[in-house]
């Protein structure tokens, strides 16, 4: 808070425009260490899950909405089969994991534009013993066959100013409401990742 203070009257008119660029810089860096604090201390600490019945596709459309609200030439295609219906488990870390994957994908799309297009669809449907595959997928540059097996390993990114830990905490929330997350890709034509649950996750406990 100190530093953002001071950085807001280094931003004031009046201060020369090379102080204020640098003063931009700064401001970005903070928020960037104040993400990998975040990022380190939700993948350290106990899971705390509230279960509640989720409308799965509702879910699905506010994520990506709130995700590729404003990003320039992304889209989304959603593919919601009714058949999925509603299930009970931890709604809020649920949007948070898919908010994850969405932004990975847009992130793919931006840093290398795909003549194939810039669209991510996520979709979802019910499985036949109950529970749903929730998926968001894009057409990408996809990953590295050699970082593939490397994906959920904490603090693992080939992101200039990635963590490392979305993915990770990703999977531990998936698996705390009793599913798995999957991750396909196939490097030139793109990623898919794939989350299934039970039409109930476990009973609300404290997940380390």
């Amino acid at each position: 808070m100190i530093i953002k203070g001071s950085l807001r009257s280094l931003k004031r008119d009046g201060v020369a425009g090379e102080v204020r660029e640098a003063a931009a810089d700064i401001d970005h860096e903070v928020a960037r260490l104040d993400r990998i604090v975040g990022d380190v201390l939700d993948f350290a600490r106990p899971l705390r899950l509230e279960r509640a019945p989720v409308d799965v596709r509702a879910l699905a459309q506010d994520a990506a909405r709130a995700t590729l609200e404003g990003a320039a030439g992304v889209s989304a295609r959603m593919a919601l089969e009714p058949s999925a219906g509603t299930i009970v488990t931890d709604g809020e870390r649920l949007r948070g994991v898919l908010v994850n994957l969405i932004s990975n994908a847009r992130e793919s799309l931006a840093a290398a534009p795909s003549s194939s297009g810039s669209e991510i669809e996520v979709g979802a449907r019910g499985l036949d013993q109950g529970g749903v595959v929730l998926w968001v997928a894009d057409r990408g540059p996809g990953i590295p066959p050699a970082d593939l097996p490397h994906v959920f390993e904490p603090y693992f990114t080939t992101k200039r100013t990635g963590t490392g830990l979305g993915l990770a905490i990703s999977r531990k929330v998936v698996e705390a409401l009793g599913g798995t997350l999957r991750i396909e890709s196939r490097e030139g034509e793109g990623t898919r990742a794939e989350i299934e649950l039970p039409a109930e996750a476990p009973a609300p406990t404290e997940v380390r």
